[in-house]
């Protein structure tokens, strides 16, 4: 089944932890002008501390974890845009999210590295090479995202650089 924004529906949460997990650190801004922003993206701010789609493909930086926007009663196929306030997860490594993995993406393995797509989506990460994607999830299950891009459970590899902010 499909919803809006053609996004698989069947899964309701972002962050995704074991009963009784404590819910992680968040921060809030407004989404910036010009962005739309789904739950489970990966978002950075901007130079206003606006946040946008995380736009730098295979690398990290400072990132967050797009929440489903609860205050709006949002699912996790509703689109933020501009003016909207996102709520966002500072990831910390080994908590596991749902996370928008793009299109075409054959995750073969759970364990297999993943790393920004430059559009809020992740994708598989080059690994192995002389210049490696920065690997900032491991797949969490078996799956290929065909023709639509579809929120799939990660675990979290590497720490943002905002992390001091938690």
């Amino acid at each position: 089944t499909t919803g809006a924004n053609n996004m698989a529906v069947g899964k309701n949460v972002i962050f995704s932890a074991a009963v009784g997990k404590v819910c992680p650190s968040q921060e809030e801004a407004k989404v910036a002008s010009g962005e739309t922003i789904l739950p489970g993206y990966l978002v950075t701010k901007d130079s206003s501390g606006e946040f946008i789609a995380h736009n730098v493909a295979g690398v990290g930086g400072d990132w967050f974890v797009a929440d489903l926007d609860s205050i709006g009663q949002g699912d996790a196929t509703t689109a933020l845009t501009v003016g909207d306030t996102v709520q966002s997860f500072i990831p910390v490594p080994g908590d596991f999210y749902n996370v928008v993995v793009a299109a075409s993406q054959n995750i073969t393995q759970k364990g297999l590295a993943l790393t920004s797509d430059g559009d809020g989506t992740v994708k598989i990460a080059t690994t192995g090479t002389a210049t490696p994607d920065v690997t900032l999830f491991h797949a969490d299950e078996v799956i290929n995202t065909g023709g639509t891009a579809q929120l799939v459970r990660v675990r979290v590899a590497s720490s943002s650089a905002n992390k001091a902010s938690a």
